[in-house]
């Protein structure tokens, strides 16, 4: 990928150091990479950056590349333990999001129109 500030980028993951991003970590005060379009390890990268409880932990790419639920409070991994099990156990504990059909998100969607009508209704 072609990334126009990778010359003057100091993020510790850069899609560019392919060879290297397996081996890659970042903390949550740390700079983020700035290619576009962004992608998913550098979306959720800013995501963390927002609701990480701290930045003393550590997110390795394999932790950031995945789908995961990222809420308030966030923590990473102790960067001073073996990294490889403490990841492990990281991605244990954040499942990737399970993807909806199109025929759930229609009965999750007409279901949500129906409570919507109910509390209208109410406050009439």
């Amino acid at each position: 990928m072609d990334c126009p500030s990778h010359k003057n980028c100091s993020a510790p993951i850069c899609s560019k150091d392919d060879d290297t991003l397996q081996f890659a970590y970042w903390f949550p005060d740390e700079e983020i990479c700035n290619q576009l379009p962004s992608p998913l390890w550098v979306k959720n990268q800013r995501k963390i950056r927002l609701k990480a409880k701290n930045g003393l932990s550590c997110f390795t790419y394999k932790m950031l590349n995945r789908n995961i639920t990222i809420k308030k409070g966030i923590t990473g991994i102790d960067p001073d333990k073996e990294i490889s099990v403490e990841e492990g156990k990281w991605i244990k504990k954040h499942p990737v999001k399970k993807e909806m059909s199109e025929g759930q998100k229609a009965v999750l969607r007409e279901k949500m129109l129906k409570m919507k009508e109910r509390v209208s209704g109410k406050a009439s």
